[in-house]
């Protein structure tokens, strides 16, 4: 009877210690679920994702949808240009500060469009966007 407890507690402490599965490529990876979609249908899904968290007013929504529409576009061009070509350096860094000045323009519109508290309340939600992934990476 001793050597049964013995032998279960050498098995159980060998079977603790054994590592997981490497998540490699047999695991298959998180796909955005508005991948395939158009950009018209990205733009209004966006735009009314916007007009339940801010409250939009019809002028503001069509406003906001024009823009979505031309954020996607761009992106969906730009996914296809990069597909297509190799990136140097130097078109790293022109493609990066296009991408950056993209960014300004759009904040800048936003603004244009939203109200001074539908702009802070934006701006909030924007800016958490990113940040579980962060904080997963630091732990790592």
């Amino acid at each position: 009877m001793k050597q049964f407890f013995f032998i279960s507690a050498i098995i159980m402490s060998t079977l603790s210690f054994a590592q997981p599965p490497q998540r490699g490529d047999r695991t298959p990876q998180k796909t955005n679920k508005t991948a395939n979609l158009s950009a018209e249908n990205r733009a209004t899904l966006m735009s009314k994702k916007m007009t339940l968290k801010l409250d939009l007013s019809k002028e503001q929504q069509a406003k906001v949808y024009q823009l979505f529409l031309e954020k996607t576009q761009k992106r969906k061009d730009s996914k296809r240009h990069k597909q297509e070509t190799k990136l140097t350096k130097e078109m790293r860094f022109k493609t990066l500060n296009n991408r950056l000045d993209q960014k300004i323009a759009f904040k800048t519109e936003m603004k244009s469009i939203l109200t001074k508290e539908q702009y802070t309340r934006w701006s909030k939600m924007s800016s958490k966007k990113g940040k579980p992934y962060k904080r997963h990476q630091q732990r790592m």
